[in-house]
């Protein structure tokens, strides 16, 4: 493993990789993108360590950073942080939308928001999968149904904050190694699109994710502020600390 860490050390050149978002992101480097592992007829507890989607990705570095200073297995902090109140109780108990699990972590203690004076109100109507019925499990039964729709009504009562496309800012040093990047969605009744964890590198802001482009986990060859103007759903960005 030591070997392994000198290497990225050695590829990354000036980049910092002390913070555990990062180290524990860098560590997952080429594996395969795979969505939708979470869908299954029964809700059993999946946690794979060798394929991800955008959002396994951050909730599986997380919960390994997590795990540092408190020894808890990582499975049971992902289980703790993927479901309503940290107990599994059906396909509805899920945290379905980004934002639901990220207030969810700062309800708990272990995220915080990164604000900035040019960030903005963010407030939306969270309703994608209740009205997209079609792009999800057949089997889902209508009361796990009647559950997400909770989910959703509340989240649309909340009133964030986010920083648009159009006004983010040209100094981007507030956001810091290991932070969990969230790109707004302009798609109607989506909170966020994408998800990934900051990485300064050679003094230019990139960051980790696992890219349904390229179908593996990379670090964006783009920067982020050149990568959030090229795709167009994307409307803005949300950012979150993990405190440890």
């Amino acid at each position: 493993m030591i070997y392994l860490h000198l290497l990225l050390f050695w590829l990354l050149g000036t980049a910092d990789t002390q913070h555990p978002m990062v180290q524990e992101a860098l560590l997952t480097l080429g594996s395969p993108y795979v969505a939708g592992s979470l869908e299954n007829p029964k809700e059993d507890f999946v946690c794979r360590t060798d394929a991800f989607d955008c959002f396994t990705l951050v909730e599986y570095c997380t919960a390994k950073a997590l795990m540092k200073p408190n020894s808890t297995p990582y499975p049971t902090l992902i289980e703790q942080n993927r479901y309503q109140g940290g107990k599994r109780n059906g396909y509805g108990s899920r945290h379905h939308y980004f934002v639901s699990w990220a207030q969810a972590g700062v309800q708990n203690g272990w995220l915080a928001p990164v604000h900035h004076p040019d960030e903005q109100p963010w407030k939306k109507k969270i309703n994608y999968m209740s009205t997209h019925r079609g792009a999800y499990p057949t089997y889902i039964p209508i009361k796990e149904w009647m559950a997400i729709q909770h989910q959703e009504n509340e989240l649309s009562e909340k009133t964030l904050h986010f920083f648009p496309k159009e006004n983010l800012p040209i100094d981007l040093n507030f956001i810091q190694n290991g932070d969990i990047i969230a790109f707004t969605s302009q798609v109607a009744g989506l909170d966020v699109n994408h998800e990934g964890i900051a990485f300064w590198q050679n003094n230019q802001l990139h960051f980790i994710h696992a890219s349904q482009e390229l179908k593996k986990v990379v670090i964006s060859e783009e920067t982020l502020g050149a990568y959030l103007r090229r795709i167009k759903k994307h409307s803005g960005l949300m950012i979150y600390r993990i405190k440890l």
